[in-house]
């Protein structure tokens, strides 16, 4: 059962994951790299998906841990509110600030590393 509290994931690869260009020329593939280089996955384009699209798809998969951190943040924030209180407290502005930090980082484009 989903809790909504991140349990169910506390066993994953910490980040960061960066994306990097593997094979050759004739069968390239995007790899997904945790911090002590390996590889959390591998994107082959079995399907014929623009190479644009695909290596979007590999930059969603790297940014992962960012927005798990980014989703528990808010949902500790959201569970320690009670009622229609304004976002006052300094905790909770911080929170705000880093979760917002957080989400301009992973939007911000990137190049896959060779």
């Amino acid at each position: 059962m989903n809790t909504l509290d991140g349990t169910e994931y506390g066993g994953h690869t910490p980040g960061v994951w960066e994306v990097r260009v593997s094979g050759n020329q004739n069968w390239p593939y995007l790899r997904v790299m945790e911090e002590r280089g390996r590889a959390v996955c591998e994107i082959h384009n079995f399907s014929g998906l623009p190479a644009n699209e695909i290596q979007s798809n590999a930059r969603l998969i790297a940014e992962a841990p960012v927005l798990f951190e980014a989703v528990l943040d808010l949902l500790h924030l959201f569970s320690e509110r009670k009622g229609d209180t304004p976002w006052t407290s300094a905790d909770e502005k911080q929170t705000m600030a880093n979760v917002a930090a957080m989400i301009r980082r992973v939007l911000k484009p990137k190049e896959p590393q060779p």
